[in-house]
């Protein structure tokens, strides 16, 4: 029943969000934002082949769209052109943990060869990256699986995903 569950719940946090907002999220933009959300429950290091980005929390998604709409958090749609780097400044506090996604709609790809099972060819037409530089000036990546042992999240750079 994990289906029906998810698809009422993302359709409350449109509801949610509309009213907030009078407007409604773009397809990436709730994936990201549900993922970004997620608790994590296997390792507690990014993603797994098990339980992906982790188990839906509606509630912290409801307290993003909140927490950005008072300008507590950032929550943003942008449209890129090709070979443009996109860069935003923020203050974070030392209370918790810097968090961040990028998530985007990319076009379909190339069919894989099925005979290869778990390929990973990279087929992302658009590979955008996420980087949080601190303010030392140390540069933090995101969580990828890793192709050699994909129980375990490794940080890098992401080259098949649509969400970092």
């Amino acid at each position: 029943m994990a289906a029906p569950n998810v698809a009422g719940s993302i359709l409350l946090l449109q509801q949610y969000y509309n009213s907030v907002n009078n407007s409604f999220m773009k397809s990436a933009t709730l994936k990201g934002l549900i993922c970004h959300t997620a608790d994590d429950n296997l390792n507690g290091n990014g993603p797994d082949p098990i339980y992906g980005w982790g188990l839906l929390n509606v509630k912290k998604s409801a307290e993003t769209i909140l927490n950005a709409s008072n300008g507590n958090a950032i929550l943003s749609e942008h449209t890129l052109n090709d070979g443009v780097v996109f860069t935003t400044t923020f203050n974070a506090s030392s209370e918790g943990p810097v968090s961040a996604t990028i998530c985007w709609t990319d076009p379909t790809g190339d069919a894989q060869d099925s005979s290869t099972p778990n390929n990973t060819t990279p087929v992302l037409e658009n590979d955008l990256d996420i980087v949080v530089t601190g303010p030392d000036g140390t540069d933090h990546y995101p969580w990828l699986l890793n192709p050699s042992s994909p129980l375990y999240a490794v940080k890098g750079d992401n080259t098949v995903d649509n969400i970092e």
